[in-house]
């Protein structure tokens, strides 16, 4: 579709959308608008950039146009969630713009700004509520905001939402909507989280899919850079000084990170500020408008801040950290490269990140060029796992290797023998060919060798392949020495009948025999307090320096005043 013309907008929203510069609608908003003007259910799936926040808008201020209402104090007709506050005060500044000359309403309310200002815009009553789940609750619990009126609900960018864990504050929502109303739901990925809550929430809903996610890497030029950690601020300074980019986006794992790189790179006079979730809203959008305005040419965020980031012109896009999965991947250099506008994407790579880089590649379905000519260059294992070289981590000797980085002559058992695995590829010595000295060699792929075949196998005592139970016996295995090496002592009968342990040895019946006798009676019908208790010797005196410990009263025992105790405490008192 070559305009809007032929979407069937209103005229008010052409004339918006011609003053807003689009021309033409891509591709998702092509497939999305009408059926919403039909007021179908939908499931959208498009990356990041390709122009989904208009795709919703149009055809909801249409449908809330063509049925003007006067807004009610706290009950909206439309509920838009977005995961970050950035994201959602994008889609307050897209729905202002493409409003204009329509008396229709609109609200951002989200956390981190005071609840004042929110409340009263709700009280004066608003058509369309923009909001970030957990503020929405904190309305929804001091009553500020109902559902009864809501006609259409609309969730935004869904797998980040659930990614930061809003899905029950989705559900919670979801539940206290009307029954007649349409659900919108759009989404850059599709993961069986987004597809389980796409269940529960929409009602026959019509699927529209985009081109790939890998789409929008097409006009992004991507390198990576292998570096060690402690040399990638050092790496960062000196691409900024050399090519002077005019507006760059930096992407690291942590807050801290983000927060320090910024006065590192100011230390070197070069002007940047970091964007995370712990700096109070008004900061983030004060350094998001300086960032836009071109106060200071790098700006520093994390993922989720980023998120929401919609800033035109930004020219390269650097990983300082690869993220963690392939999908974070595209949404981060999906900043650069929009509409017909080029980009550049570095990727800073440790050694330990290739397979990250291998996950990134499947998923764009090319690879990333490798710049090595820079000084801090660091090494990275071999590009394809088992494109040659003497293989990896190895169990046994020192050809063997159980090893991603190659075919490996030896494997597990090691060079002599054993068995082996060549790698997982064409390596040269690898492919299911013959060890060097004998055991089997396996590999994954054809190599120079090529052919699966056995070596020699080393004889072994029990000959070809065993059981278990062809283990030797205990009774085959005398020649194993002594459990104790230096027990000289007798066994148990010599040792009785020498009178054993010194003398003082009496057989076990005896002993037993005479303990009840020796101890004050049959054993059976004694009890503990029938025990003797002077029986301890001749020297034993009692505790009073007196007659024997025997069995004593609780009151015999000797007063304070008696032993001489009181008078210390006499002496404290005074």
């Amino acid at each position: 579709m070559t305009n809007f013309n032929g979407l069937n907008l209103i005229e008010p929203l052409l004339r918006n959308v011609e003053a807003a510069g689009f021309t033409a609608p891509t591709e998702i908003q092509a497939a999305t608008i009408p059926a919403l003007l039909e007021g179908k259910d939908l499931m959208g799936i498009s990356h990041t950039g390709g122009g989904k926040t208009a795709a919703f808008c149009l055809p909801l201020l249409q449908r809330l146009a063509e049925n003007p209402q006067r807004p009610k104090p706290g009950q909206p007709r439309a509920v838009i969630l977005a995961p970050t506050r950035e994201l959602a005060t994008q889609i307050g500044q897209c729905l202002r713009d493409f409003k204009k000359g329509i008396r229709l309403f609109s609200s951002v309310v989200y956390g981190g700004s005071p609840m004042g200002p929110q409340i009263q815009e709700l009280r004066r009553g608003v058509d369309i509520l923009v909001a970030t789940p957990g503020r929405l609750l904190d309305h929804m619990s001091r009553n500020t905001v109902r559902f009864d009126d809501v006609e259409v609900f609309i969730l935004d960018e869904a797998d980040r939402m659930l990614d930061m864990g809003f899905s029950e504050d989705v559900l919670t929502v979801a539940e206290l909507l009307p029954n007649n109303h349409q659900t919108v739901m759009f989404s850059a990925t599709m993961p069986p989280e987004v597809k389980h809550l796409t269940d529960r929430l929409l009602n026959d809903p019509v699927k529209v899919e985009t081109a790939p996610q890998s789409s929008v890497t097409e006009r992004v030029t991507q390198v990576g850079m292998f570096v060690k950690r402690h040399d990638k601020t050092k790496l960062l300074v000196q691409l900024l000084k050399r090519d002077e980019a005019e507006r760059v986006l930096v992407f690291t794992k942590t807050k801290a990170d983000a927060d320090e790189l910024s006065f590192q790179l100011r230390d070197e006079d070069i002007d940047s500020d970091a964007i995370h979730g712990d700096k109070q809203q008004r900061i983030r959008q004060k350094i998001l408008r300086n960032f836009r305005n071109g106060r200071f040419p790098v700006l520093i965020a994390t993922d989720v801040a980023a998120r929401g980031i919609d800033v035109p012109g930004i020219t390269h896009v650097v990983n300082y950290d690869l993220p963690q999965d392939a999908e974070s991947y595209v949404h981060r250099i999906g900043r650069t490269g929009r509409g017909s506008a080029e980009g550049i994407a570095i990727s800073f790579c440790e050694p330990r990140d290739i397979r990250l880089l291998r996950n990134i590649e499947r998923l764009i379905k090319q690879d990333v060029d490798i710049d090595e000519d820079h000084e801090f260059h660091a090494a990275p294992p071999p590009r394809s796992f088992g494109a040659g070289g003497g293989g990896g981590r190895g169990r046994g000797g020192r050809d063997g290797g159980r090893g991603f980085g190659g075919g490996g002559r030896g494997g597990f058992g090691g060079r002599d023998g054993g068995r082996g695995r060549g790698g997982f590829g064409g390596g040269r010595d690898g492919a299911r060919g013959d060890n060097r000295d004998g055991g089997r060699g396996r590999g994954f792929g054809g190599g120079r060798d090529g052919g699966r075949g056995e070596g020699e196998r080393a004889a072994r005592d029990g000959g070809g392949r065993r059981d278990f139970n062809d283990r030797p016996r205990r009774e085959d295995r005398d020649f194993r020495k002594p459990r104790f090496d230096n027990d000289d002592r007798p066994p148990r009968a010599e040792r009785e009948e020498r009178g054993g342990r010194g003398g003082n040895f009496r057989p076990r019946g005896e002993g037993a025999a005479n303990r009840d006798q020796r101890e004050g009676g049959n054993r059976d019908e004694r009890r503990f307090a029938d025990k003797p208790r002077g029986d301890r010797g001749g020297n034993f005196r009692g505790r009073d320096g007196g007659r024997d410990a025997g069995r004593r009263d609780f009151n015999e025992r000797p007063r304070r005043d008696s032993r001489g105790g009181n008078q210390g405490m006499k002496r404290r008192s005074a």
